[in-house]
C-alpha cells in the first residue's frame, strides 16, 4: 500500500483543478462499469468537470447503478486537460482512438503500457475500483457517497468473483467493509447475478450441449456462434457468467468458452482454479487478465482456434 500511497497523493496534486474524461474497455466488466461510474460521481460531487466513457455502454447486469445515464458512448476530449484509462492495459482496449492529450492509466492488470510518471498500476489490488477508492480516500473521502460506494462495491464483489479470488484478500475485505459502511450493498449480489434475461438462459442451454473436455477432464470448453446470438434474441451480454458454470465442474482447472461475437472472429474467456496462469496462456494471443480469469481474441474456423488455444494450453499441463 505505500507504493498506491505515494502514486495517489501524487496523482491528487496532479489533478487538481483538470477536467477529467474517463473510459475504459469494450466489453466493460462489473470492474470497468464500478470505476468509471463511481469515479465520474465522486468528481461531479467535488464539482470538477468530468465525463466517462463506454464505447459499449453499461451492460444490463449494472443497469441498476446510479449515474449510468451519466456515461456517454462516443468519445470526445474537447473540453478535457486529461484522460484517465481505468481497469484496461492499453488505450486501443477502449474500442476508441487514442486522444492528443495526455493519459494516465489506472490498473491491476501484470502487463500493459505505461503512460505517464501519474500511472498507478498495483497487481496485488484486487481490483480497479480498489485503487480509485484510494484515490478518493486521499482527495476527499467526504465525497464518497452511497452512489460511489455502491459503484465501487459493484466492482470489487464482480472483479473477485465474489470474493472467491482475490489478489490480496486483506486489502478486498478491508476496502468490502469500508463500503459497506459508506453504502446499503446487502441487494448487490442479487441484482448482479440474480437477474438474468430469458436469452442468457437461452445460450447457457446450448452452451452446455456443447461442453467438451481435454487434458484428462482438467480442460473443459464449449462456443457460442455468432448465429446463435440471432436464433435466441441474445446478445454479448447474455454470455458473461457462462464460463462460470463451465469451471464450477468438479475436476475441472480451466474452463474456456469461446465466443464468436463476429464471422471468425472468437472472443476467448477463460476461468481457472489456481495451476494455471491464464493471463500468461492468453497473452500469447495479445489479451491477458488474471491469474483466474483472462481473455484474448483469436481468429479462424472454430476447430482452428480450439486447437491453437489446446497448442498453448499443452505447455501448461505439467501443473495440473
Amino acid at each position: 500500500m505505500e507504493y498506491v500511497n505515494k502514486k495517489t497523493e501524487k496523482l491528487v496534486n496532479h489533478l487538481s483543478s483538470k477536467r477529467i474524461c474517463l473510459v475504459s474497455h469494450v466489453h466493460p466488466d462489473g470492474d470497468a462499469v464500478g470505476s468509471v461510474i463511481g469515479f465520474t460521481l465522486f468528481l461531479k460531487n467535488m464539482g470538477y468537470n468530468v465525463r466517462g466513457f463506454l464505447k459499449d455502454g453499461i451492460p444490463y447486469q449494472y443497469t441498476f447503478l446510479y449515474g449510468r445515464e451519466l456515461i456517454e458512448k462516443k468519445l470526445t476530449t474537447e473540453g478535457s486537460d486529461v484522460c484517465i484509462l481505468l481497469d484496461a492495459s492499453e488505450f486501443s482496449r477502449t474500442g476508441f482512438e487514442k486522444p492528443d492529450i495526455p493519459i494516465i492509466r489506472i490498473d491491476h492488470h501484470k502487463t500493459g503500457e505505461i503512460y505517464s510518471e501519474y500511472d498507478i498500476v498495483e497487481t496485488k489490488s484486487p481490483a480497479t475500483v480498489s485503487l480509485v477508492l484510494a484515490l478518493c480516500k486521499k482527495w476527499d473521502e467526504r465525497y464518497i457517497d452511497e452512489n460511489v460506494a455502491r459503484a465501487f462495491y459493484t466492482g470489487l464483489l464482480t472483479d473477485t468473483v465474489s470474493f472467491l479470488h482475490a489478489n490480496l484478500f486483506t486489502w478486498a475485505f478491508q476496502d468490502a467493509l469500508y463500503l459497506s459502511q459508506r453504502a446499503h450493498i446487502d441487494d448487490i449480489g442479487f441484482l448482479v447475478y440474480e437477474r438474468k434475461r430469458k436469452s442468457f438462459y437461452a445460450l447457457l442451454m446450448r452452451a452446455l450441449k456443447r461442453l467438451s473436455f481435454d487434458f484428462n477432464d482438467k480442460l473443459a470448453y464449449t462456443f457460442i456462434k455468432n448465429e446463435d446470438f440471432k436464433e435466441t434474441n441474445a446478445n454479448g451480454e447474455d454470455t458473461d457468467g457462462i464460463v462460470r458454470h463451465v469451471v464450477s465442474i468438479d475436476g475441472v482447472e480451466v474452463g474456456v468458452n469461446f465466443i464468436e461475437y463476429e464471422k471468425g472472429i472468437w472472443k476467448v474467456s477463460a476461468r481457472g482454479k489456481g495451476k494455471v496462469d491464464l493471463a500468461l496462456l492468453c497473452g500469447e494471443f495479445g489479451g491477458g487478465g488474471h491469474k483466474n480469469a483472462a481473455g484474448c481474441s483469436i481468429e479462424g474456423r472454430l476447430e482452428e482456434v480450439i486447437a491453437a488455444f489446446k497448442k498453448v494450453f499443452r505447455r501448461w499441463e505439467e501443473y495440473l
